[in-house]
């Protein structure tokens, strides 16, 4: 009886800057090929990242049976989860290469359900906080395209998409990723305001990170969070299909504020005796409030997928053909394989890619701070507040793990960090606040 043998069909990466940046302020995601590897490796031979610390990855009910049905294995690693695959060696122009024992399904789809399990997430993560629809994160390899790095030579597999356009009308978070033409912007406070004013957006690098275009699941039966405070009395919703064709109408209106709107996009016409379904799948949801900017979503209505208190769905499917995403090569081989030279050919491994979240840090102190104790070499980083009398960062400073210093041209401080990345919103910024005592002194003597 032949020996079993086992192969990856693919692997999931998920990566946190808040985790991985390293003590030079660095991005995990601006390294090359070569530092990247060496900072993962000394991450984990140093246990100090593991995904299970923030994440809670399963494979949904329905692709637990799937992967006992075409005998699959999931299994959970230090950077996320691959899937295996039980394959048969064969040598094809000298080369090893593994065809699947069984044969999957044109319509393969593997669904794996992400929930967090630290409780300051959303303080160290650059996600909303408070998203406009109670949608949930989607990803999948279908109809992405492969992320050229700044190597030209180097490019990774990200299963996110392209951060979205900027929206006249968009009451933005602070830390909120939108492009802005062909470049990608970090708001620096919360604000609405017109695209020609960059003043309150930063530069950033593309680097393909989980954004609000991401955030797209859907039931076909939601509400519309509306407060009484916003004093909302008129709401049309329109749902089109992504050619632009109008697939069905709302208009709810009130003479005192609407809260919550019940939204039913399950049928065309919910009131006849045989209404016409809604199928799942893309479309645009275009909203307008009391009549003013027409703000435009893109959503997945998929009733089956969505559960309201995970943070995101992970589709992987088989459908996807010809690409570097794809599972099986064109002739059905699993990508693994082992030339005649003895080069080796990886899995596909796909990536999501977290930012940590900026903050103002605000450094708090009994007796107060005095004008006097902004130094010179700390003027650059820092302004001495009159009002309060706190010490706040000149900008927003990326929240991690490491102690990374200020940098403000060849100006560099180590100033004391938020010891927990809890969060406090005030006007239109957020804040983290440090307190200064004995063991931690703003500037050392």
């Amino acid at each position: 009886m032949s020996e079993l043998l086992y192969k990856p069909l693919f692997e999931v990466n998920l990566l946190h800057d808040y985790y991985l940046i390293s003590s030079d302020g660095g991005s995990f995601f601006e390294k090359t090929k070569a530092e990247k590897e060496a900072l993962i490796k000394t991450k984990l031979s140093q246990q100090t990242y593991n995904v299970t610390d923030f994440f809670g990855i399963e494979p949904t009910e329905a692709t637990k049976k799937i992967l006992s049905e075409y005998k699959l294995i999931y299994k959970k690693t230090t950077l996320g989860f691959l899937v295996g695959i039980e394959v048969m060696e064969e040598l094809k122009l000298g080369a090893k290469v593994y065809k699947p024992r069984f044969e999957l399904p044109d319509n393969l789809s593997l669904t794996f359900s992400i929930n967090v399990v630290v409780t300051n997430f959303l303080s160290m993560t650059n996600i909303s906080m408070r998203p406009t629809l109670p949608t949930i994160y989607y990803f999948t390899n279908k109809d992405k395209i492969e992320f050229v790095e700044a190597e030209s030579s180097y490019k990774t597999l990200p299963i996110s998409v392209e951060a979205e356009p900027y929206q006249n009308g968009i009451r933005y978070e602070m830390g909120a990723l939108v492009k802005f033409g062909a470049g990608l912007r970090e708001a620096l406070e919360f604000t609405m305001t017109s695209s020609s004013n960059l003043s309150f957006w930063g530069k950033l690098n593309d680097k393909r990170y989980v954004t609000n275009a991401d955030r797209v699941l859907l039931p076909a039966i939601f509400n519309y969070p509306v407060k009484k405070e916003q004093n909302i009395t008129q709401l049309q919703v329109v749902l089109e299909d992504q050619d632009g064709n109008l697939i069905k109408s709302i208009t709810k209106s009130s003479i005192s504020p609407l809260q919550n709107v019940h939204l039913n996009f399950e049928f065309i016409d919910e009131t006849i005796e045989n209404p016409v379904a809604i199928s799942e799948g893309f479309y645009n949801l275009k909203i307008k409030e009391n009549g003013g900017s027409e703000i435009s979503y893109s959503v997945y209505l998929n009733e089956s997928l969505y559960v309201k208190n995970q943070l995101g769905i992970i589709d992987v499917r088989l459908d996807v053909t010809d690409s570097p995403f794809s599972l099986l090569d064109v002739d059905g081989y699993i990508k693994t394989r082992v030339e005649n030279t003895g080069e080796y050919t990886s899995h596909p491994v796909y990536e999501l890619r977290f930012k940590n979240r900026k903050t103002y840090w605000r450094y708090n102190k009994d007796p107060k701070f005095q004008a006097e104790d902004v130094s010179v070499d700390l003027n650059p980083h820092v302004v001495f507040e009159p009002v309060t009398k706190k010490i706040i960062s000149k900008k927003p400073k990326g929240l991690t793990r490491a102690l990374v210093p200020f940098i403000s041209g060849a100006n560099e401080k180590i100033l004391p960090y938020p010891k927990t990345p809890s969060l406090k919103v005030e006007g239109r910024r957020m804040f983290s606040e440090i307190y200064i005592n004995k063991s931690n002194r703003l500037v050392d003597s």
